[in-house]
């Protein structure tokens, strides 16, 4: 917690007496014992864009933070990062080493993939042991300018949708006036315009509604005890009615009005309810602000100035004797909490050296420091609709689609508060139970967090894959032969390696060992080392993002003229066709090629073993294959054999772990089910830096007892990302003929996580031939775990 906020509680409990205190120091002890005994963390991912031609770049900055207080994490020490087609199938994944809580990375979109929408997320391994919803996770998109106009999907139909209504605070109540939202969607989640009115049980209009935004709206209804009610309503022109639920006559209302400057809230209980046996408790984040009580009154009244509550989601629960029974959502924007950032510009002229400096200072003018990551775009360029403040301090809290989620978070959107109030309204905070809360359960833990990179699998025999094994496992690299750890595998056979540093690829050796005559240890025969290979959580998508048809028609334009500039057709490779005959699979199967450990789609190749005449007299794999996968070319003589496609070295792999030539020169051919080729773009999921020979072997296969089974497995670990630089040419060490060629750019510049030391830093890049107005977009977070955005617009002009 901050100096800034900890003032900011000591003003709010000048509002209630330390009887609140007294009556809620059960539930303050619970929610303290909750937030040590079960950290939470965010990733937020800042690209330099949210629209991409084919061919370019995805840059971006890692951010990983405490749930709680936004400060950099001390838990988690690895951030995975991962791209995903619309299909959630895995497009390429990567591992970056964060340092104090930030990180780096890049993700070359290659222009094979398919133009539409993907999927960039990040995420600790320590978050899976939460709900996926909370894992960041937006969409990108990828467009071809070349491409003809597509027709647009057509619209779900109108009996797809979903109307829901939610009473204020959970229920509705008899007697007194209840605020009630409503939200209508289609089947994709989108909202749809939606019109009514709330009918008596004899058909008698009592209030009229209709959306406000995006299919959400409000009204205001008093229900009468004893009487029934339904919404009738109306979406494109057709019909509907919903019942509503039986109200209750007795029970407790909590109620929330917002002012310019303030939120109010009261609590009022009917039914023969003890208005002194309620207590309202707000936290942030897990963290408790408020307490109110009657004070002996008979309702619970307080005015919260916003200036006096951190940025983000207040979650307001009215408690009747200890029991939650009333919650409520507020969002709210704290701008003195904020710095101040100032911006100064010089050398706005193409092709030179323009410089952007930033200052960042407290609300009293005095310098902070921080973290930022910038981007330069064209005025044209559609910017990140999620920012690092509407991600951290809202989006990553709560749970459901969220529809445009950028509109909520742009000051230049009039009503854009009081529809933020209607998403508190309908999207449910859901990162905690109060019951597993106030009882002191915390959520068990499966994923530890890491501290560096992880190598798990498990013992089994060999012969029989089924019996597990327990001994001693040996994991070493041959890059560096000093290097060696030992782990024990227990009775089931399962073993594991944490927090190991792997800086760069490497080889990875993972041994089974026994101790042999004199104490040598010798490689344990009869046993198969099972790597294991973790999954993916599973992507929920929850900030739906789209492409409005004049953006995409404006970026279209736009990367045309790169693309002149940077495809040429001597960069074409015309490739021939081939045939490829294979003998028939059973096809009861689901899919008989599917495997836990294949990341990849559908390979540019791939040879079914059965097919092959006569497989039982091959002894040597490489044998096998030699002339049989189309564009592979085995080169070398006995063990010693490489596999090259169109020029390019591959990697071998079996079952979902890379390895060496040595190691597929011991397998025996009878154990391979099918080979498959995977292109560089798909192999980039394992970490590969380019093309992979990949082999899959048969599930129940027996060897013979004549086999070495060796006990061993070699693969290739891709280490940390290593990211690249955001080049801009230098064009005074330039030849002619290169100063010549265009110099257009979709993103002008990124800049990677940048310090801001003493509130300054200077950011510096060679300007494009692009000439007019262009937009500095800032996002980072201070010192003290304030998320800020900024952005300051320039122009650059010809010589």
């Amino acid at each position: 917690m901050t100096t800034r906020i900890c003032k900011a509680l000591l003003v709010l409990a000048g509002f209630f007496s330390l009887t609140a205190y007294g009556q809620g120091q059960q539930i303050l002890e619970a929610f303290e014992k909750y937030r040590i005994g079960n950290p939470t963390e965010k990733v937020y991912l800042h690209t330099d864009k949210e629209v991409y031609a084919p061919g370019e770049t995805l840059w971006f900055a890692a951010y990983l933070v405490e749930g709680t207080n936004h400060l950099p994490s001390k838990l988690s020490e690895v951030v995975h990062v991962e791209l995903l087609n619309a299909n959630d199938s895995l497009i390429t994944k990567i591992s970056l080493k964060m340092t104090e809580g930030v990180g780096a990375g890049d993700i070359t979109l290659g222009d094979t993939i398919p133009t539409g929408e993907y999927f960039i997320r990040g995420y600790s391994y320590y978050q899976r042991n939460f709900d996926p919803a909370f894992i960041f996770s937006k969409s990108i998109f990828l467009i071809d300018a070349n491409e003809s106009e597509k027709e647009e999907e057509t619209t779900s139909t109108v009996e797809a949708h979903d109307f829901q209504y939610f009473p204020e605070g959970g229920d509705l109540i008899a007697g007194v006036v209840n605020q009630v939202a409503i939200k209508a969607t289609d089947d994709k989640g989108l909202g749809v315009n939606v019109a009514g009115s709330i009918v008596d049980q004899e058909g008698k209009n009592i209030v009229d509604f209709k959306s406000a935004h995006l299919g959400m709206g409000r009204l205001l209804f008093t229900p009468e005890a004893g009487k029934t009610y339904s919404f009738k309503y109306a979406i494109n022109g057709n019909e509907y009615n919903k019942p509503i639920k039986t109200t209750l006559e007795k029970g407790a209302k909590l109620a929330v009005r917002l002012t310019n400057s303030a939120f109010i809230l009261t609590g009022n209980v009917m039914g023969g309810l003890n208005i002194e046996d309620c207590l309202v408790v707000g936290h942030v984040r897990g963290q408790v602000y408020l307490l109110a009580k009657s004070e002996g009154k008979e309702f619970i009244y307080a005015k919260v100035p916003f200036n006096r509550m951190p940025n983000g989601i207040i979650h307001l629960t009215l408690f009747y004797k200890g029991d939650p029974i009333q919650e409520r959502l507020v969002y709210n924007e704290n701008a003195e909490l904020l710095p101040n950032l100032q911006f100064v510009s010089s050398n706005l002229q193409r092709r030179q050296k323009t410089k952007l400096e930033i200052t960042l200072l407290n609300q009293d003018g005095s310098p902070t420091q921080g973290k930022i990551s910038a981007s330069v775009l064209g005025e044209n360029i559609r910017p990140n609709q999620v920012t690092i403040d509407s991600y951290l301090n809202a989006l990553s809290d709560l749970k459901g689609r969220i529809q445009d989620p950028g509109y909520y978070f742009d000051k230049g959107n009039p009503d854009r508060m009081q529809h933020l109030d209607l998403l508190m309204l309908t999207q449910g905070w859901r990162r905690f139970v109060w019951s597993d809360l106030l009882d002191g359960q915390l959520p068990e833990i499966n994923y530890f967090a890491e501290k560096g990179f992880s190598i798990e699998g498990k013992l089994v025999d060999y012969y029989k894959r089924s019996k597990t094994k327990s001994g001693t496992v040996v994991l070493s690299f041959l890059e560096n032969l000093l290097f060696n750890e030992e782990a024990s595998a227990d009775e089931y056979g399962n073993f594991y390696f944490d927090g190991l540093t792997i800086s760069d690829s490497v080889t990875v050796m993972v041994q089974a060992m026994r101790k042999g005559k004199k104490d040598k240890s010798k490689r344990e025969t009869g046993t198969f080392v099972q790597l294991t290979t973790p999954d993916s959580p599973d992507n929920e998508v929850t900030m739906l993002t789209q492409l409005e048809g004049s953006s995409n028609e404006q970026f279209a334009e736009i990367i045309s003229k790169v693309e002149e500039q940077t495809y040429q057709t001597d960069n074409v490779i015309e490739l021939e066709g081939f045939t490829f005959e294979a003998n028939k699979i059973n096809t009861k199967k689901e899919n008989p090629f599917r495997r836990p450990s294949k990341l990849h789609g559908e390979p540019q190749t791939r040879m079914v073993m059965d097919s092959v005449p006569g497989l039982e007299t091959y002894t040597h794999v490489f044998d096998m294959i030699t002339g049989r996968l189309p564009g592979v070319q085995i080169r070398g003589t006995g063990d010693d054999r490489q596999a090259f496609i169109r020029g390019t070295q591959a990697a071998f792999m079996v079952d979902g772990v890379q390895t060496t030539n040595d190691y597929i020169s011991l397998m025996d051919p009878r154990s391979i089910e099918f080979v498959e080729v995977v292109g560089a773009i798909q192999a980039a999921v394992y970490g590969a830096g380019g093309p992979i020979v990949a082999f899959y072997t048969r599930q129940d296969y027996v060897a013979g007892a004549d086999d070495d089974p060796r006990g061993i497995q070699v693969f290739r670990h891709p280490g940390y990302y290593q990211a690249r630089e955001f080049y801009t040419p230098n064009y005074d060490e330039m030849t002619t003929e290169e100063a010549l060629a265009k110099d257009l750019r979709t993103t002008q510049y990124w800049s990677s996580i940048r310090t801001i030391e003493n509130g300054k830093v200077t950011l510096e890049y060679t300007a494009s031939d692009d000439l007019g107005y262009f937009i500095l977009y800032v996002e980072g977070i201070t010192a003290e775990g304030e998320s800020f955005t900024g952005q300051y617009e320039f122009e650059i002009e010809d010589f």
